[in-house]
């Protein structure tokens, strides 16, 4: 398979395989292309859930808050990791 670069992206793709990150251009193609693919994925599970929070929205699966009630929020999860630290403390094996 030939690709065609800029000369920019060429230049950059030599410079890194010149640095030691890859033995490579080939390998910095492939370990570039697999990032391409991640990131694709992660784009597709964030389109999934921000549709899934719309139809939240829109069904009335929400609630609003104040300065204070979010302040009662995140005092909440803070206490739930507490106790999960803890609890994961207790639990560690010298």
């Amino acid at each position: 398979m030939n690709i065609a670069l800029s000369p920019d992206l060429e230049q950059f793709l030599a410079e890194t395989v010149r640095s030691g990150a890859f033995q490579s251009a080939s390998e910095a193609v492939a370990e570039a292309v697999r990032l391409l693919k991640e990131q694709g994925s992660r784009r597709e599970t964030l389109r999934q859930d921000i549709a899934v929070g719309v139809r939240q929205l829109n069904a009335g699966q929400f609630s609003e808050h104040n300065d204070a009630s979010l302040d009662q929020f995140f005092a909440g999860i803070k206490a739930v990791g507490r106790s999960r630290l803890a609890t994961n403390e207790k639990n560690r094996t010298p």
